[in-house]
């Protein structure tokens, strides 16, 4: 996932590294193997992964702590743009906040979002 400045990955074990800037090198590692299965990032620095329970996580840069900001079993699909931060829950409806850790609007109902994106 690239948005403006950072850049991230999961690597094959699901870890997520991130880094700031186009170079050779350079890579933080987030999470511990295991962890992510979807990843979003912003030109802003919003980063946000699904974790393998389908739980959504946030955060505000590269080496800032992470925030759950959906429970378990929700998540399929996650997007960042800006400081704007979409997930799709399983039953296909779209939410979105445009804070760190603040309050979810429900913004398409379930059963309509097969694709999600921020920019």
């Amino acid at each position: 996932a690239v948005g403006g400045d950072p850049q991230m990955f999961i690597r094959g074990d699901s870890a997520v590294f991130a880094k700031a800037g186009v170079c050779a090198g350079g890579w933080v590692q987030e999470t511990s193997p295991g962890n992510a299965t979807r990843i979003a990032v912003s030109d802003t620095g919003v980063q946000m992964f699904i974790r393998g329970d389908a739980a959504v996580f946030a955060r505000s840069g590269i080496g800032s702590s992470w925030t759950q900001a959906v429970g378990p079993g929700n998540a399929w699909a996650i997007a960042a743009g800006g400081n704007t931060e979409l997930f799709a829950r399983g039953d296909n409806a779209l939410f979105a906040t445009s804070s760190m850790g603040g309050s979810w609007t429900q913004e398409i109902g379930s059963g309509n979002v097969t694709a999600i994106a921020a920019g």
